[in-house]
């Protein structure tokens, strides 16, 4: 398995299920996803999570902390956007 199908493997396998396996479709949207996220710094999301964190805080607190950041308008929003261009490109043969 590569690394996106692998993570989603551990996130979701069911031992119960003999017939269980990740949609491709679900691996080549979140290798999107990944990519888009790689190229993010820390934002302020992720400064309050580990500030919340550092405290000993719960970690329900501190991720609630870092939920609570995303309604700031200067957190940005540059993933929405990536996700529409890349929407708007539709496939690799419209990329020049």
């Amino acid at each position: 398995m590569g690394y996106v199908e692998n993570f989603l493997y551990m996130m979701f396998f069911d031992p119960t299920d003999d017939d269980f396996e990740i949609p491709p479709i679900f691996v080549e949207i979140m290798e999107k996803i990944f990519i888009l996220h790689a190229d993010c710094e820390q934002g302020p999301s992720t400064t309050a999570v580990r500030m919340a964190g550092s405290s000993y805080a719960n970690p329900f607190a501190a991720i609630s902390a870092g939920i609570a950041s995303l309604w700031g308008n200067q957190h940005g929003g540059a993933a929405e956007e990536c996700l529409a261009m890349f929407s708007k490109i539709g496939k690799l043969e419209n990329i020049p």
